[in-house]
């Protein structure tokens, strides 16, 4: 029997980007450098290839969805990167960073005491920031590790769930955009911080090549970390052993967002916010999937009788 991967709603959200950035680049006058391009194109294709031959011909459904997962993945990532920075860089929209500092203090939240204090710990900021880049090997650890352990549902939500959050956080990110509060509060971090550079040359138009080898996350509200943590933390809830381990790690660098990923506290409430309304219909859908393959299911009437 061939693997058939569920790769519908990925596509779905995939090739829109791909037609909307290529649009973009024809009629604006922003530019992508092509070099690092075409080793993303062929590091997906070679996943997808190991998808398809372990899918078709040796029929290893667990690799087949590792290759699978790894080539989405990857294309999904670069096109989003770059709709995100064509996005910012067509609509120049003003920043909110003054109403985010503000909603900050209404919350009697101190940003820039947090910052102060942890920076005059050098341990403790060095910690962050190993804590901050543990994400994104996260991500494609518990990919891989799900898929290994014959989770194939529970990836694939992990899976859409990045793919879905991400596109949102892009969205909300250009219509409500922020330099963070690195600039806001002129730190001197800030000129040693890639993404401020980037996004202000965005704004004023002087950036007109897109290089996405060295791409940055570029939205400040909401936190997109602070999102994926939880994705992650509710993926992990079903490994055995991992569970606990994924949650305390997860919480951590949500704790590390506000100092070393430049957010106002409120970027990371609008994150865990945003976490939410994607888990609850991914939740939903599995648990239909779950009972649709559950056996004497029917759709007409539920459990058969």
């Amino acid at each position: 029997m061939r693997v058939k991967p569920s790769v519908s709603l990925d596509w779905f959200l995939i090739l829109p980007l791909v037609l909307i950035d290529a649009g973009l680049l024809l009629f604006t006058p922003m530019r992508l450098t092509w070099g690092p391009e075409a080793v993303i194109f062929f590091a997906a294709l070679a996943l997808g290839g190991i998808g398809l031959f372990y899918g078709n011909i040796r029929r290893i459904p667990r690799l087949a969805h590792m290759g699978h997962t790894g080539c989405l993945v990857i294309l999904f990532t670069n096109v989003a990167a770059l709709f995100n920075y064509l996005a910012y860089a067509v609509v120049p929209l003003p920043l909110w960073d003054q109403r985010f500092d503000a909603l900050d203090r209404a919350l009697g939240l101190n940003w820039l005491g947090l910052y102060n204090w942890v920076a005059a710990r050098p341990w403790l900021y060095t910690a962050s920031n190993v804590i901050y880049g543990l994400l994104g090997a996260e991500l494609v650890i518990l990919l891989l590790l799900l898929e290994g352990l014959d989770q194939h549902q529970r990836a694939v939500e992990l899976r859409s769930g990045f793919f879905i959050s991400a596109i949102a956080t892009i969205i909300i990110g250009v219509s409500m955009p922020a330099i963070g509060p690195f600039a806001f509060y002129h730190l001197p971090v800030a000129g040693l911080t890639a993404y401020v550079a980037q996004l202000n040359a965005l704004h004023n138009g002087t950036m007109r090549v897109i290089d996405l080898a060295n791409a940055q996350g570029l939205i400040t509200f909401p936190s997109f970390h602070a999102t994926l943590a939880v994705l992650c933390a509710y993926a992990a809830r079903t490994i055995r052993y991992l569970a606990w381990p994924a949650l305390v790690l997860n919480i951590l660098i949500i704790c590390t967002a506000p100092v070393i990923g430049g957010h106002y506290f409120t970027d990371i409430l609008a994150g865990l916010v945003l976490a939410a309304a994607v888990i609850a219909p991914l939740r939903y859908a599995h648990t239909r999937l779950e009972r649709a393959a559950a056996p004497g299911y029917s759709l007409a009437g539920g459990a058969g009788q």
